[in-house]
């Protein structure tokens, strides 16, 4: 039971940074473009631009960083974690 929760876990980690990828490679090729109430405005740019407006967006802490980097820190760190508890184990079995 444990080790199926932990791999379901491990699935769930994947997901933001997945998205990440996937919206960096979507602003690339149809573009990115913020209009907000707050005065934040974006314009409609593609290529990299459109990927510098999409990551400033997400990682910075007037934005969605305060949310987006922790999220990503902890995925990657039990990420780590998982795959070193799952190394030392095969270790074990060799011997």
């Amino acid at each position: 039971m444990k080790k199926t929760f932990l791999k379901i876990f491990l699935i769930i980690t994947f997901i933001p940074i997945m998205l990440t990828i996937l919206n960096v490679i979507k602003s690339y090729f149809y573009g990115y473009e913020i209009v907000m109430m707050s005065g934040l405005d974006i314009p409609l740019s593609f290529g990299f631009k459109a990927v510098y407006n999409y990551l400033w967006f997400m990682f910075s802490f007037t934005c969605l960083g305060i949310i987006t980097i922790p999220v990503i820190t902890i995925c990657i760190i039990y990420q780590v974690w998982y795959f070193s508890i799952r190394n030392k184990q095969n270790q074990g079995k060799q011997k």
